[in-house]
């Protein structure tokens, strides 16, 4: 699209040099009569703006502001009468003086000619210095080694400097990161998060500072710039807002056009603004560029709150550069309950964009562009091949003709389709003549053609099947061939049973296949929606555990992409201890993926993903056509004690051939265990639409079932005994869900995680779908079902998950995975009735453990198992607790000085974990609480060499960030980031008695800190009603302190942290409004 002439007056008047065809663009349109006159305006405006800047300082700041008001309001006069002709994309905010000679701005003019075929300019390459470090193409590169546009630079605890084009100096400060998208004399970055200084010199130069809610443009001055990622989300509604962007304006002025306001801040004024939502925006995305060419089609997939769209709403996704609409095609996959879309897989035809470059574009409802007929799958593989061959040991080659499978008469499914992309699932068992007469081994091969004449095909190929006479590992090699050309090979392996060899792999129609755009998410949206609990994006992760967890493996690695069991960067023993990046709540990878789309890390979740296939849990009933259920096999485990001869009916098959056991080591293998078990699949089902990665989720929930071998009795809540004849019940979890306490704590949640979220994103039309939403119910219900009598059981200490029977203590770090499990049930709405009440049990633990006087919170704080019994009985008081430990010298003094460095993850977890109960649904008195003990521990300093505990805000993006980095949406961690108190709080309260909770004052930004442990001054009063009749807690619950008048009160009050060095870092003080009536 051609640039306005004004945006190029505006490009030339800053100092750019046009390129040939934009200069004689600009002479031709200024021998317009009347355009010459619109540039004189413009010329007197800068006139104006010059002088304005070269003002002395004004001391008044009422003064400062009439004189931008006044500037304001006349270029709103001179707006209402210009000529009607379209607008420059960029709108200016201040009018010109009217008083500037006509004479000047027309010798302007005629300047500009000779301007615009002398002007050269000289320009500095972009420089770095300080604590920075620059990723290029998912990579860390040199500092030193100079800066290409795309760079994304994030300044260490240092901080750092950039010089741009020889008259912009940017100051980071510690943690900001930012992305470099200056042309040669035009400097621009896009600030994604953190605080940006900017010096720039005048007359020199454009300089434009883009920011997720639009841009600040400047001709010269210093401003400072500030990103805050927010949500307004509390538990209770939707969220409001995604960022918070406040500009300081030191000196000079600059122009905005951010969050749908436009206007000019001068010296010494400040603005802060919300993200909005525009018309009919859907979600942000932002395409990331691998030089494939322009029309390549991109696949993707992403997650959608409740009620936001229905199944035929037409969607595109929009060019925020231009504002170009890009053929795009959408195709629902899974929905919610009231049949709005949940999950969609997607696709888009795409410009080039240069690898390591981001297009940022908005999915919006409404119009889309013409993107043809929807392909016809016969028609777009005409004279195409595709097949996989297997050549085993013992026997002949066999070949299966992908293709042939694809187009036949009775293959009707369709999992893309339409104008861009289209795919079907061929499927088929692999003869035993041609496999060594090995019986238990299929082929499911996804075929996928896109409009760009790329065919992919993502090959299964799995000995899977249970309980089958012949059944055995298998020896062979295969290869994948596409119009004749070897597109995967792999050598001679031997596949042992109940594992998979998942590999994807593409051929375009004319050659090699162009890597496709990938895309990066909109990460507040699927916080939003439920799709992910939120993490702290103010830090960026650790340089060396990036390198170690994702730079290295895939170096590693690629060059043995073909090995029969590759690691891909997953530790092959599924039971070792310390920092493995596949366990947590989500993987490293798929964390990253979430939080930013880093294109690295997209590429190695698939590939982990991979890895969880070959691991020995896939379980498949060849008869029915399904992983294995519950339902199906009442009394099967697949646990490796239990044997079960193959006569013996499915009805009360108890486990696996004695002859076909699990054969898994680590050595060659990747094994698997409960409490270790990782989410492979779910970020990539939602994220890249692969199909594939949906099968992972169901096996992988099939298998956490069936692989228990002590389940839930229906007269007990714990009590051990067979289950052997009884019925599977998911509505208590009887001879279903694992015994109460019989798994480690962690195993329980794991297993909770991977159920519910099957239940929560699998197809709509998945083989029996309904299953997996009983599954999940199974587990939150046998716990649902005993809350009386654990309550009973526990007493005080109510809400722990036990840890394998174990009668004397339980994991105290443990309790957040837990905690993570339930909610994540809660927000995608599998939890069923009972839910709400399982999540308060499970969070009662945590809590009470921080609130009650009887218990030394450190001890809870450690992370360290908590004492709950003595071996015979169990403590039902916290005073008993507290004995023990006191016993046992696990007592946690304040210095910590029986604390370890190992430990350090164990504190995180629990601290975020407190954290992110605070905008739980949970009761408003357990949310106070929980931030009360959030802000407790928050405040405690560091002691001794080894810094216990260790909840510096770093400590959160070492080896374990993708779980201890958890925090509420829209803070972080950091200590020298204000927090802000929402604005408009507004609470009721109906004949409030002392101690009454009126209300949660919930901040964004830093997490309140007090200025010494166990200090009170996190939340401060400033002014309230006579007699203070308002107190407001260490966390932020605002209290009746004594009687409160019926009628309307305003309370000011704000929040604050301490950084490392004892400075506050205080937010605003904000009104808070309290309506006291009478009645109810």
């Amino acid at each position: 699209m051609s640039p306005d002439w004004r945006e190029l007056l505006d490009r030339m008047l800053d100092g750019e040099e046009l390129a040939p065809h934009e200069a004689a663009a600009l002479r031709e349109a200024l021998s317009d009569p009347l355009r010459r006159q619109e540039a004189v305006r413009q010329l007197r405006f800068r006139h104006a703006l010059a002088e304005e800047l070269s003002c002395p300082a004004v001391d008044d700041p009422a003064s400062s502001r009439d004189r931008l008001l006044a500037k304001v309001l006349l270029r709103e006069k001179a707006e209402a009468s210009r000529p009607p002709e379209r607008r420059s994309g960029w709108r200016a905010a201040v009018l010109p003086r009217v008083w500037l000679p006509v004479a000047i701005a027309a010798a302007a003019l005629i300047a500009i000619g000779v301007c615009l075929l002398m002007r050269g300019s000289q320009r500095q390459e972009p420089t770095a210095s300080g604590d920075l470090a620059v990723y290029r193409d998912g990579q860390v590169v040199a500092a030193g080694g100079g800066l290409r546009p795309g760079d994304r630079v994030v300044a260490g605890e240092r901080g750092g400097e950039l010089a741009l084009g020889g008259y912009c100096r940017l100051a980071l400060a510690p943690h900001a990161e930012v992305v470099l998208q200056s042309r040669p004399s035009s400097q621009e970055v896009e600030l994604r998060s953190g605080t940006l200084t900017s010096r720039v010199e005048p007359a020199r130069g454009g300089f434009t500072c883009r920011t997720p809610l639009g841009a600040i443009r400047v001709v010269g001055t210093e401003f400072v710039t500030t990103v805050n990622h927010l949500s307004l989300h509390n538990g209770e509604g939707p969220m409001r807002k995604s960022a918070l962007v406040t500009v300081v304006v030191l000196s000079g002025a600059v122009a905005f056009d951010l969050a749908g306001q436009s206007g000019l801040l001068a010296a010494g004024e400040s603005k802060t603004f919300g993200g909005q939502p525009v018309a009919g925006e859907v979600a942000r995305l932002a395409i990331l560029g691998t030089g494939a060419p322009e029309g390549t089609v991109a696949l993707f997939g992403h997650g959608f709150p409740k009620g936001m769209l229905k199944r035929d709403d037409a969607l595109s996704l929009k060019r925020v550069d231009t504002g170009a609409l890009l053929r795009t095609q959408v195709n629902p996959v899974t929905s919610w309950p009231d049949g709005s879309v949940k999950v969609a897989v997607l696709a888009v035809e795409c410009p080039a964009v240069e690898k390591g470059q981001a297009l940022e574009c908005v999915l919006v409802k409404g119009a889309q562009p013409d993107a043809g007929q929807p392909l016809d799958l016969a028609a777009a593989l005409k004279g195409r091949k595709a097949a996989i061959t297997i050549t085993p040991r013992e026997g002949k080659p066999w070949t299966l003709d992908l293709l042939a499978g694809a187009v036949a008469a009775d293959n009707k499914e369709r999992w893309h389709s339409g104008p861009l992309a289209v795919s079907t699932r061929v499927e088929a068992n692999i003869p035993p003549e041609n496999l060594g007469g090995v019986t238990s081994a299929r082929v499911v091969a996804d075929v996928i053609v896109t409009k760009d004449g790329v065919l992919e095909i993502d090959s299964r190929l799995a000995n899977d099947a249970i309980r089958k006479v012949g059944g055995a590992p298998a020896t062979y090699a295969y290869k994948v061939t596409i119009d004749g050309q070897d597109v995967y090979t792999q050598a001679e392996a031997t596949q042992i049973q109940y594992t998979a060899w998942v590999r994807r792999n593409g051929r375009a129609k004319d050659g090699p296949m162009p890597e496709r755009p990938l895309l990066r998410p909109d990460y507040d949206l699927l916080v939003r929606g439920g799709f992910t609990l939120p993490w702290d994006r103010a830090l960026p992760p650790s340089a060396s555990t990036y390198k170690g967890y994702v730079q290295n493996v895939i170096d590693a690695w690629t060059p043995k992409a073909n090995d029969a069991y590759p690691a891909w960067g997953i530790n092959r023993s599924a039971g070792a201890v310390g920092g493995r990046q596949e366990i947590g709540y989500r993987t490293y990878a798929c964390m990253l993926w979430l939080k930013s789309g880093d294109p690295a890390a997209q590429l190695l979740a698939h590939r982990q993903l991979e890895v969880g296939m070959s691991r020995p849990q896939n379980l498949w009933d060849q008869e029915r056509g399904t992983w294995v259920t519950i339902e199906d096999w009442p009394a099967f485990t697949s646990w490796a004690a239990v044997a079960c001869p193959l006569d013996v009916p499915r009805e009360k098959a108890t486990g696996l051939p004695p002859d076909q056991p699990r054969r898994a080591n680590d050595r060659d293998h990747v094994t698997v265990d409960h409490a270790h078990n990782a989410d492979y699949w779910s970020v990539v089902a939602v994220l890249s639409g692969r199909r594939m990665a949906f099968d992972g989720m169901a096996m992988n929930a099939a298998w956490q079932t069936m692989d228990h071998n002590d389940r839930q009795r229906p007269e007990d809540a714990g009590q051990r005994g067979s289950t052997q004849g009884l019925k599977p019940d998911y509505t208590t979890g009887v001879a279903w869900a694992p015994r109460l306490g019989a798994p480690q704590t962690r195993g329980y949640a794991w297993a909770l995680r991977d159920v519910c979220l099957a239940a929560a994103l699998l197809p709509d039309n998945y083989p029996r779908r309904d299953y997996y939403n009983r599954n999940a119910l199974a587990y939150i219900n046998s716990y649902g079902v005993n809350l009386a009598a654990l309550a009973q059981q526990q007493g005080e200490l109510e809400g722990y998950v036990p840890h394998t029977n174990i009668r004397t203590h339980t994991s105290g770090y443990m309790n957040s995975f837990v905690i993570y499990a339930a909610l994540d049930a809660l927000n995608l709405g599998v939890a069923g009735p009972l839910g709400p009440a399982v999540v308060e049990h499970f969070c009662k633990f945590r809590i009470n453990a921080f609130n009650t006087p009887d218990f030394n919170w450190r001890n809870a704080a450690s992370g360290r198992d908590i004492f709950i019994g003595d071996g015979t009985n169990l403590f039902t008081k916290w005073s008993q607790a507290q004995a023990r430990h006191v016993e046992k010298n696990a007592d946690i003094d304040p210095q910590w000085s029986k604390t370890w460095p190992g430990e350090g993850d164990w504190q995180r977890n629990v601290l975020a974990g407190l954290a992110l109960l605070r905008d739980a649904p949970l009761p408003l008195a357990m949310r106070a609480k929980a931030a009360d003990a959030m802000v407790l521990y928050r405040s405690e300093r560091q002691h001794g060499p080894e810094g216990m505990p260790r909840i510096t805000p770093e400590a959160f993006f070492g080896l374990f960030e993708n779980l201890n980095s958890l925090c509420p949406h829209g803070s972080t961690w950091r200590w020298d980031v204000p927090p802000v108190i929402r604005a408009g709080l507004s609470f009721r309260v109906s004949n409030p008695a002392v101690g009454d909770i009126v209300g949660l004052l919930v901040t964004d930004g830093g997490l309140p800190r007090a200025s010494k442990p166990e200090g009170s001054d996190a939340f401060v009063i400033v002014e309230q009603p006579a007699d203070n009749p308002f107190a407001v807690s260490r966390g932020g619950a605002l209290k009746v302190a004594g009687k409160v008048p019926v009628g309307t009160h305003l309370i000011k009050v704000y929040a604050t942290t301490y950084d490392k060095d004892g400075k506050e870092h205080r937010g605003p003080t904000v009104e808070v409004k309290v309506e006291c009536i009478e009645g109810k």
